[in-house]
């Protein structure tokens, strides 16, 4: 009679995991299916698309956004991306590891506006896709409220990410602020030369698992010639997220 009632519970236990395992997958299925949705709306509207950029950068980790170093080794990511007229902006961002291969591919579909002169907001949905399983096990889904603009001699640059596919343990909010100032200081064979010393400071209450509060502090410096910049950054990690020195290289082109 006990192996009974324990094989009946054994089998209530599968069946909830498997109603809930449906359930995530429908919820996946249906946020990227929207995310396409948004994507392929503003593909079909070719002839709106004002602007195209596309970086190439190498660097000697992937240091995420997040302040996890999430890399075996040396890494190159690319990034490419259209805008409309409207203000909609689409792009993919995909991380290749010289040990790993490629293990992430980042989907963004942004509305931005002006709401002042050289000031900016927009909000749009983000989806985090992780090949392989190296970085991450599973899709991250977010909700996106971006704004940057000038805040006195500085620039100022916020945005804060809401986990949409979250559940116990990986839920929450992850706010990123970067304040930085470009100096331009001249030109190098009639390339613009420019200094940019940036902080970065990070936090989130339960993001993907991590520690509540400011997680990292991360000053840094840019020098640029033209379209290419040479970047490097010291995070100082708080709690959980460790101490990390990043160093890249980006080419940028901009249509």
């Amino acid at each position: 009679m006990e192996r009974q009632r324990d094989a009946s519970a054994a089998d209530q236990d599968v069946g909830r995991e498997s109603r809930s395992s449906i359930k995530g997958m429908l919820r996946r299925a249906a946020l990227t299916a929207t995310f396409l949705a948004a994507s392929a709306a503003l593909t079909a509207r070719a002839q709106d698309i004002r602007s195209a950029h596309i970086e190439d950068t190498y660097a000697n980790m992937y240091l995420s956004t997040f302040g996890s170093r999430a890399s075996g080794g040396a890494v190159n990511q690319v990034e490419a991306g259209v805008g409309a007229d409207d203000g909609t902006y689409a792009f993919i961002w995909l991380n290749y590891d010289t040990k790993w291969g490629v293990t992430e591919i980042d989907y963004s579909y942004m509305l931005n506006r002006g709401i002042s002169k050289g000031a900016s907001a927009g909000v749009g949905v983000q989806a985090f896709t992780f090949p392989g399983g190296k970085v991450y096990d599973r899709a991250v889904y977010c909700l996106t409220v971006e704004a940057t603009g000038p805040i006195g001699p500085i620039n100022g640059d916020a945005t804060v990410w809401h986990l949409l596919n979250g559940k116990q343990g990986i839920k929450g909010n992850f706010v990123n602020l970067v304040l930085s100032k470009d100096m331009g200081l001249g030109e190098v064979l009639g390339n613009r030369l420019a200094v940019t010393p940036s902080l970065k400071v990070a936090g989130g209450s339960e993001f993907l698992g991590f520690d509540q509060g400011v997680l990292y502090l991360a000053p840094g410096v840019g020098v640029s010639i033209g379209n290419v910049t040479l970047s490097t950054r010291f995070q100082e990690g708080i709690g959980q997220v460790k101490d990390e020195v990043y160093v890249g290289v980006t080419v940028g082109f901009d249509r």
